[in-house]
């Protein structure tokens, strides 16, 4: 069974790139491009309709939500809060990293330098 990567990105290059890396390294890949989409996806799990994911790549500027707030999402889930999440971004900023690392992201990774294998190896490497 393959693995589930849950990439939240509202950029269409972004997810053509990095579904392509990821699938052609046997992950299954979901797309979420709105913020409100993961929260109801999340939602679905914690009723037991839909199965978790092994992994969470989130990027924090979305058009509809703060990229925190579906990080807050996701931990608040009995059946989310343990699975890791990467944020996957081009902004940064100390204050924003910190309220991450606070809600228990595995890494901080900018978008710009992380070429697609990079990702395929970081991900490997976090799920074994």
């Amino acid at each position: 069974m393959k693995k589930i990567i849950f990439l939240i990105e509202d950029d269409a290059f972004a997810i053509e790139v990095y579904t392509t890396a990821l699938e052609s390294a046997d992950f299954k890949v979901e797309v979420f491009s709105l913020g409100q989409d993961i929260i109801k996806r999340i939602e679905k799990i914690e009723a037991g309709e839909a199965k978790e994911p092994s992994l969470v790549l989130l990027d924090i500027i979305l058009p509809d939500v703060d990229g925190t707030q579906v990080l807050e999402k996701i931990r608040q889930s009995v059946k989310t809060k343990e699975v890791p999440v990467f944020a996957f971004t081009n902004y940064t900023s100390p204050e924003l990293e910190k309220k991450c690392k606070t809600l228990k992201i595995e890494k901080y990774i900018i978008k710009t330098n992380c070429t697609p294998s990079d990702l395929v190896k970081l991900v490997k490497k976090e799920l074994g």
